[in-house]
């Protein structure tokens, strides 16, 4: 019990307690109990003991299912908002009166609410889904940490990587270990965007060693290509709180960024991938239609600005609806394709870069989402970089 105290803040577990108090959590469990007992009844078993682990958690659920939205399910979440609001401020202004601490009540409410989701995460991370709430704005540091850690688990990887440390730690290390270092010396150093970033010992250890050692499985004699070194920016970056600037990171947190950003490459569209081969093809194609109709729509000077830079590049022009659509298409082939292949690295400032990836970390297990997301923001930027494209002298970028 003690362990689990130190697990969670105490306004939180204060918060617990009068819930489980509360005359409104007794009825909320009588209605749970009453539909597992229905459920019990309809499938001929005596007792909720006899089931297994699985089935029981499959009848928790449908039986919750069965009770949400009613009378009682909606007094016990009122309930559950009430004490919420009046445990943290009551922690808050505790905090105020005994510790005179430098924050507003406002810092100081964020803090320990942005504690105690954490903790429950931590705690049940299979609740990630609850993370929705979190769309459309940035994410803290530390919940940002978190909710790519749970986006991105794997387990998998981040033992077949310790694994090869322990065993064999030279096979961890690409054949062109130099090459990767040299490419990342000279990007953290020159990108403007990653400028926090500039002159850390950590991070360009930490970024060499995740490439590296992400090419050593490879098993290619083909060179990582420049995309691949940008994408692991954002993971070092988010990573950089516990990282040294002036040492080499630790193997955990190597590992970590390991698991991450592999399988975050995996996790990757076709039309991100953009490998060249015909499935990705086809993806592309029906990513930049999607992008031009909905261009179209919100900003339809832009579109009629890109398909003018293409028209003195054409012999021949079909002076259509069908045409001009086609000449769109074609000029966004070629001016969103590198924006997409990086997910936006470089293209953007670090934080309102990590905004987009937040939001990407969020849809990632929802199919279509992400094709979705990533054609908005793709819209939104060239909305936002129309007087650049107006003194553009050609569509490339």
């Amino acid at each position: 019990m003690a362990g689990a105290q130190q697990t969670y803040p105490k306004w939180l577990l204060q918060c617990k307690q009068h819930i489980t108090d509360s005359k409104e959590w007794d009825g909320f469990l009588k209605e749970l109990h009453d539909a597992i007992q229905q459920q019990l009844t309809q499938s001929h078993v005596q007792y909720f003991s006899d089931l297994s682990e699985p089935e029981k958690e499959l009848f928790m659920e449908r039986a919750t299912q069965a009770i949400k939205g009613g009378t009682v399910y909606n007094g016990l979440c009122k309930k559950v908002s009430v004490i919420t609001d009046q445990s943290l401020n009551e922690d808050v202004s505790r905090q105020l009166l005994e510790e005179s601490p430098m924050d507003t009540k406002t810092d100081l409410v964020i803090e320990s609410a942005e504690e105690g989701a954490l903790s429950l995460l931590k705690k049940w991370p299979d609740m990630k889904n609850k993370l929705y709430i979190c769309l459309n704005q940035p994410l803290p540091l530390h919940i940002r940490q978190l909710t790519w850690r749970l986006y991105l688990s794997n387990t998998k990887v981040r033992k077949q990587y310790i694994d090869q440390l322990n065993t064999n730690p030279r096979a961890a290390i690409s054949m062109y270990d130099y090459d990767i270092s040299q490419k990342c010396e000279t990007l953290l150093n020159s990108e403007h965007t990653f400028n926090d970033l500039k002159g850390s010992v950590g991070i360009f250890y930490g970024m060499k060693a995740t490439l590296s050692y992400y090419h050593s499985i490879l098993k290619t004699k083909n060179r990582l290509r420049d995309v691949e070194h940008l994408l692991a920016v954002p993971f070092m970056d988010v990573a950089s709180t516990n990282i040294s600037r002036r040492e080499p990171p630790p193997g955990r947190v190597v590992a970590l960024i390991v698991e991450e950003f592999m399988t975050f490459l995996g996790s990757r569209p076709g039309f991100v991938i953009d490998s060249g081969s015909d499935d990705h093809n086809d993806e592309v194609i029906a990513f930049i239609d999607k992008v031009a109709k909905l261009l179209q729509r919100r900003h339809p000077e832009v579109s009629r600005m890109i398909t003018d830079k293409f028209v003195p590049v054409k012999e021949k022009i079909v002076a259509t609806e069908t045409g001009s659509y086609a000449l769109l298409t074609e000029g966004l082939m070629t001016l969103i394709r590198p924006m997409i292949r990086s997910v936006f690295v470089t293209y953007l400032k670090m934080d309102t870069l990590l905004y987009i990836w937040d939001q990407y970390m969020i849809g990632v297990d929802t199919p279509g989402f992400n094709n979705e997301w990533l054609a908005i923001v793709t819209v939104t930027l060239l909305g936002l970089i129309k007087e650049k494209l107006k003194e553009a002298t050609s569509v490339s970028i």
